[in-house]
Parts: structure tokens; sequence; C-alpha cells
């Protein structure tokens, strides 16, 4: 066989061998994504441009691509009513390598999500509202993780608390509304060494054990949510460092104790509900929080009087304070200034006059008696 013949036939024999070994392109495996899917009449138009015959999927819908390389960063499929029994993560992460966003939420996507942790480039990840299920992997190699949200599945196991601080430059971590994951030992503490967090969503996560100090590092939260945990012991002082916060849920848990020294410092919070715990002692820390829209302390033991600053707080709608051991009066001004659409102070030892302008710039549903 003449050189040239060789030298060619060998080039050739190379190339399919190198194809075959190749991964898939980056359209291909945005159609494998694609082909897992089971697609409602409502998605159809969605997904009506992710063909096989583009010259580029920087033009998919849904699809970010980096302009000046024209390679694909960002998946995402919101909202859409999309299922699946499994996801093609591994082709996704192993095609796509510059993958930066994977936003899948509030579908009906459902299986296992190990091959997710090949997607290293990753910053957000987020899975949320879908029906995964089996064991969240360890996500150590996601370093670059900044929003990291699995809430409302289907997960079970231990949550893989350890690889948290590999991603230190997390600003939100949701792994909320997982009812099955299993019972930590205590709270996990490397949840506190994430102090870039904004958003802490952890409620109906399994969380056991009492609220650690170092909680207070946290100091950029703007919402923190632990509710419908086994959460005990007191609320710890350090959570009057978190002066950002703006939203705090810590309802049906097993918290005992006082409102901390300080709590008062919370000055922009607007929502609060530690109801359904065993707090007690007064109110009085509430009596700064003036850009309060949302109280709720139902099913306590708090007792002494309701604080008078509550009647001058202009942005109060909704104030739940039944089922505890408060005394006194309802401050007058009550509702004077705020819109007020909900109280209920009922089953307390509260006297006097319901406040004449309870109602008088609201829509109250429900004003019990005192």
């Amino acid at each position: 066989m003449p050189l040239l013949l060789t030298l060619v036939m060998a080039v050739l024999l190379a190339g399919l061998q190198a194809a075959a070994g190749a991964p898939p392109s980056q359209i291909d495996a945005l159609l494998a994504f694609k082909r897992s899917l089971t697609i409602p009449p409502a998605a159809a138009a969605f997904f009506a441009t992710w063909d096989a015959t583009a010259a580029s999927p920087c033009n998919f819908t849904g699809v970010t691509c980096d302009s000046r390389h024209s390679v694909v960063i960002g998946v995402s499929v919101r909202e859409r009513g999309v299922a699946a029994a499994s996801m093609p993560f591994g082709v996704i992460c192993s095609s796509l390598t510059n993958l930066t966003t994977l936003s899948l939420p509030s579908n009906a996507l459902a299986g296992g999500i190990d091959g997710v942790v090949a997607c290293t480039g990753l910053e957000e990840l987020t899975l949320a509202f879908n029906s995964f299920s089996g064991a969240v992997p360890d996500l150590s190699p996601l370093t670059s993780l900044r929003r990291l949200n699995v809430s409302t599945n289907s997960f079970s196991g231990a949550f893989p608390w350890t690889a948290l601080p590999a991603m230190p430059g997390l600003t939100v971590l949701a792994a909320g509304d997982n009812p099955f994951l299993e019972p930590t030992s205590s709270f996990p503490a490397e949840v506190t060494e994430l102090t870039n967090l904004t958003v802490l969503y952890l409620s109906a996560a399994n969380i056991v054990g009492a609220i650690p100090r170092g909680i207070g590092n946290l100091v950029k939260l703007v919402d923190l949510e632990l509710a419908d945990n086994n959460l005990t012991g007191e609320i710890p002082p350090e959570i009057a460092n978190l002066v950002n916060l703006r939203g705090l849920e810590m309802y049906n848990c097993s918290l005992t104790g006082a409102l901390p020294r300080g709590f008062g410092k919370l000055t922009k919070l607007q929502s609060f509900d530690a109801s359904q715990n065993m707090l007690t002692g007064g109110l009085s820390e509430l009596r700064f929080l003036t850009r309060l829209v949302s109280l709720q302390l139902f099913y306590n033991g708090f007792s002494s009087e309701v604080p008078l600053e509550f009647g001058d707080f202009k942005e109060l709608i909704n104030l739940s304070l039944y089922d505890n051991s408060l005394t006194g009066e309802l401050p007058q001004s009550l509702g004077s200034w705020s819109e007020l659409s909900f109280i209920d102070v009922s089953t307390n030892s509260l006297t006097g006059p319901i406040p004449l302008d309870m109602c008088k710039r609201g829509r109250v549903a429900e004003a019990a008696d005192a």
C-alpha cells in the first residue's frame, strides 16, 4: 500500500476513534435533556426552538450563552410543568462544561441527582419544587456555588452538611421542606460558617437540637426560616447580631425561654413568626420593631402587657397573639395608623375595651374579643 494512502487511512481511523470517544455536542446534550421530559402542551412553545438542525444552541429558549465563545453557561426551565422519571445530569455536565446556572424549579422532575456533582463550575443549582428523591450527594466538588436550592423535594438520607464549608461563597442555602431527610444529631454547625448567606431556608428539614450561638455569625442574612423542626432550648442572644433580617420564621418547634435581650435591635424585621413554641416572658423587646407587617406568636406562654408602641406601628397588617397569658389592655391606638386585616388576641387575660379605631384603616377579617 502506498505510504500516502496509509497515512490518510491512519488519520481517518484516528478521527473516527476520537469521535467515538468524544462527549456529545452541546446541542446533543440539550436534546437528550429534552427527550427525557414529558412536555405538556402548555410548554410546547418553550421548547419549539430546541431543534436538532440548529447551528447553535444559543437561540434555544431558556439557554444562555457566553457571547464571546458561543458556549452554553445557563439552562433555565422554570415552572413549565415538565415531568421526568430521571434526569440525564451526567450527559449535561460532561457536555456543557462551562455551565454556571442550572435552574429547573417547579416542575415534576424525579429520580436522583448524583450526576449533578460533575457540573463543577455551577454557581447556581436550583431544583426546588420537584419530586427528586434518594440521597443528596456530596456536593463538595461544587466549590463555586453561590445559590443552592433543593427545597421541597422527596430527598432521604442525611443531608451533606459537611460539604458546605467547601462552598464559602454561598448566598442562598435552601434545603427546607424535605421531610424525609434523616434527622440531624444537632443543629449543623457547618451552616454557621457560611458568612455570605443572605437567605437560609431550613424549615421542615428534620433539624434537631438548640440553635447555636454561631447563628450570630450570619450577619448578612435577610431571611432566616427554621420552622417545623425539632429545635429546643432558648433563642440565642447572638440572633440580635442579624440586624439585616426582614423575615424570621421559627414556628412549630420546641423553643423555650424568653425573647433574648437585644432582640429589639432587629429593626428591619417585617415578618416574625415564632408561634407554636413554649416561649415565655414579655413582649417588650418587640416595641422597637416598627416595620413589622406580620407578627405571629400564638400558642406560647407569653405574659405581661401588649406594648403600647404596637399602636403606632404603621405597617402592621397581621397580629396573632392568641393562646398566651397576656394581661392588661390592648393599645387603644391599635389600627389607627396601620391597615390591619387580621387580629386575634383571644384566649388571654386581657381586659378593657377593644380599640375604637382598630378597623379604621384596614379590612379586619377577625377582631377577637379581648
